[in-house]
């Protein structure tokens, strides 16, 4: 990757806000003790057997994370439809659980990475690759929820096209 793009990446990683979100920031912490700083060629690395991650892998896996596990599963989320926000319908953010829940996904990500040269990160494509690979596992956050389609919270019915095109001209 090129030195200044591993920048940049490290920039948006290190200055992802977490303020208020203890899941997002207990999340971003294991992250980072995984990733190569750029420039530093170190890391902050806490295993001498764990993956290391370039900058946009801990990006790519922490934006996953974030606004696809944690706000669906345990965060409020608000709207203009629901302004004073839609109610956790799994779990508590704060909770021991979920936090367990969350280093086992982690953890099962980071098995299915390929073994590499300790000199070599892992890039956000072999991440990605590796959420396929261990994704089985990533279910056990679901608690059984059939996701395959979205329900509409407001009116207890699927949502159609119009609406998806509404919610992202909305945007």
């Amino acid at each position: 990757m090129e030195g200044n793009l591993e920048l940049r990446y490290w920039q948006l990683l290190e200055s992802y806000d977490v303020r208020n979100r203890p899941a997002v920031a207990h999340t971003k912490e294991k992250l980072l003790k995984h990733t190569f700083v750029p420039n530093v060629r170190r890391t902050v690395f806490s295993s001498a057997t764990a993956p290391l991650l370039r900058p946009d892998a801990a990006l790519c896996l922490l934006t996953l994370y974030d606004y696809m596990i944690i706000r669906p599963y345990a965060a409020k989320i608000t709207s203009a439809d629901y302004p004073v926000g839609i109610p956790s319908p799994h779990q508590d953010e704060t909770s021991p659980d979920f936090r367990r829940k969350l280093e086992q996904s982690l953890d099962s990500i980071f098995g299915a990475l390929p073994e590499k040269n300790r000199d070599e990160p892992h890039s956000s494509h072999e991440v990605l690759a590796a959420i396929n690979f261990a994704w089985k596992t990533q279910a056990m956050l679901s608690d059984g929820v059939d996701h395959g389609r979205f329900r509409s919270a407001k009116i207890g019915r699927f949502i159609d096209d119009q609406q998806v095109e509404s919610c992202i001209h909305r945007g």
